[in-house]
C-alpha cells in the first residue's frame, strides 16, 4: 500500500490518525509489522518515501531512530536519490541533533561530492541548517578545503551560501576573505556572484565599506569597475554596493559611476545601473524638496509670529473696549 498512487495517502492518515489518538501501539505495530525490513526500499520509491516522511513528522524519537537504523549504512544512497534525498532531509528537520550523527559520518571525506551534486548539496544545506556547528567542525573543514571550486559550482554555491548565514563567525570570516581577495573575477561568474552578495549581506557596516574602498581605491579600480558594469551577473554586485555605500564613500561610487554613464547607455546590461543612478537622484530631489518644504513651513511660522506681535502693538497703542480685545485676538488668530 505505501508504494501506490493512492494506497500510500491512506497509510500516512493512519498514522496522523494513531499521532492525534496518541495510540503508541498502533504506530508501534505499523512500524514494526508493516515497514520493518522494507525502509530503505519505501525511502528511495517516488510514494513509498512520502510515507516514511510522514512518520518522521508525525512519530516519537524512539520510532524515529528505529525507523531510521535500517538506513544508517546506505545513507549516502538515499542521498544521491531523488526520492531517499528527501527522506535523509526530514531526519535532518524532524529527529534531535545527536540522533543524526549517522548522517554526518556518512559525509566524511565526500564533502566536495555530496556538494556537487544536485541532490547532495540540498542534504549538506540542511545540515549547516539544522546542526550544532561543533558537531559538524570536521565538516566544514573539508569544504574550506574546496572552497574555490564549491563558490563556483552549480550547486556547491549554495552549501557556502548557506555556511555564510549560518556558519561559525570564522567560516563567514574566511568566505569574505575569498570575495575581497577576487571581488571582480567572482562578482562576473554566474554561480559565484551569488556568494558576493551573500557575503555583503552577512559581514558589519565596517567590512562592507572596505568592499566599497577595493572598487574606488585599488590600483585596478576602473578596470574591474568596467569590468564588472559589463557583466550580465558583475552589475548585480555593482547595484548591491550603491545600496550599502555609506557617506563619501557613496558620494564616490556615484560619482564614477556618472562618469561612466556614456559607457553605461551603450552596454547591454548597463542599463540596470543606470535605472539605480536614477533612483538615487530622484531620493536626492525628494530630500531636497522635504528641506524646501520645511524651510518654507520655518518662514511661515517666523511670518505668524509676525503677526501676532503686529496684533500685540494695536492693543499697546491705546484701543480698548472689551468687543474690540476680542476683535483683536480674532485678528491674531487669523495672522497665526
Amino acid at each position: 500500500m505505501s508504494r501506490d498512487f493512492f494506497a500510500n495517502h491512506v497509510v500516512r492518515r493512519i498514522f496522523e490518525v494513531a499521532n492525534e489518538l496518541e495510540d503508541a501501539t498502533l504506530r508501534t505495530e505499523m512500524l514494526r509489522e508493516g515497514l520493518k525490513g522494507h525502509v530503505l526500499s519505501l525511502a528511495t520509491h517516488e510514494h513509498g518515501c512520502r510515507v516514511v516522511q510522514r512518520i518522521l513528522e508525525t512519530a516519537p524519537v524512539e520510532l524515529q531512530v528505529e525507523l531510521t537504523e535500517e538506513i544508517a549504512d546506505k545513507v549516502l544512497q538515499c542521498v544521491e536519490d531523488q526520492n531517499g534525498n528527501h527522506v535523509v532531509q526530514k531526519c535532518l528537520e524532524r529527529m534531535p541533533t545527536a540522533k543524526v550523527q549517522f548522517i554526518i559520518d556518512s559525509f566524511k571525506n565526500q564533502v566536495r561530492v555530496m556538494a556537487t551534486h544536485c541532490y547532495g548539496s540540498r542534504v549538506l544545506q540542511r545540515i549547516i541548517e539544522y546542526c550544532n556547528p561543533a558537531q559538524i567542525a570536521d565538516m566544514y573543514n573539508e569544504i574550506h578545503r574546496d572552497l574555490t571550486a564549491l563558490t563556483h559550482d552549480q550547486y556547491g554555491n549554495y552549501v557556502i551560501q548557506n555556511m555564510v548565514e549560518y556558519g561559525r563567525e570564522s567560516d563567514k570570516e574566511a568566505v569574505f576573505a575569498t570575495v575581497k581577495k577576487s571581488l571582480a573575477m567572482m562578482s562576473c561568474h554566474k554561480y559565484a556572484s551569488n556568494i558576493v552578495e551573500k557575503s555583503l549581506q552577512h559581514v558589519d557596516d565596517e567590512a562592507k565599506q572596505s568592499v566599497i574602498d577595493i572598487i574606488l581605491e585599488d590600483d585596478k579600480a576602473d578596470a574591474h569597475l568596467l569590468l564588472m558594469m559589463k557583466d550580465k551577473f558583475g552589475n548585480y554586485v555593482i547595484q548591491k554596493l550603491m545600496q550599502i555605500a555609506e557617506g563619501e564613500r557613496k558620494v564616490k561610487l556615484e560619482k564614477r559611476l556618472n562618469d561612466y554613464i556614456p559607457v553605461l547607455e551603450k552596454l547591454p546590461y548597463g542599463k540596470h545601473i543606470l535605472y539605480a543612478l536614477k533612483d538615487e537622484w530622484q531620493k536626492k530631489d525628494e530630500e531636497g524638496s522635504d528641506e524646501v518644504s520645511e524651510e518654507g513651513s520655518e518662514d511661515g511660522d517666523d511670518a505668524s509670529d509676525d503677526g501676532g506681535n503686529d496684533a500685540s502693538a494695536q492693543r499697546e497703542s491705546g484701543a480698548s473696549g472689551t468687543t474690540d480685545g476680542t476683535q483683536r485676538d480674532s485678528g491674531a488668530t487669523d495672522a497665526s
